[in-house]
């Protein structure tokens, strides 16, 4: 995987979370995502096929960054396992756990 598409990836997985704080899962749609991570609309088709795919990418790299034992990582994929068809009971924020924080206001060229 080239280093632009893993940047991609993690920028629309702050997005989902970031508009997670103020709009329930199920009404978030892959344009206000792309919008709100500054990517073209297309680029989120070429990374996942769904939303629960964006929150199933994020749960794995924060499991790998955080290096959690089998029971915690049983405990987590349950969770999300019985909570991925609701809007998520919490908003974690991508910064603070596992994903490097960065300005959607800001400008750049991606």
């Amino acid at each position: 995987m080239s280093k632009q598409s893993e940047n991609s990836k993690q920028w629309i997985a702050e997005a989902l979370f970031q508009l997670m704080e103020t709009t329930p899962f199920s009404e978030i749609t892959n344009k206000q995502i792309t919008g709100k991570a500054g990517l073209s609309h297309i680029t989120i088709y070429r990374n996942f096929d769904s939303k629960e795919e964006i929150v199933e990418y994020y749960l794995l790299e924060c499991l790998e960054r955080a290096s959690l034992d089998n029971a915690k990582m049983d405990d987590l994929f349950r969770f999300y396992e019985t909570n991925k068809k609701t809007d998520f009971p919490f908003v974690p924020k991508p910064s603070s756990i596992c994903v490097a924080g960065r300005d959607f206001k800001e400008t750049s060229t991606r």
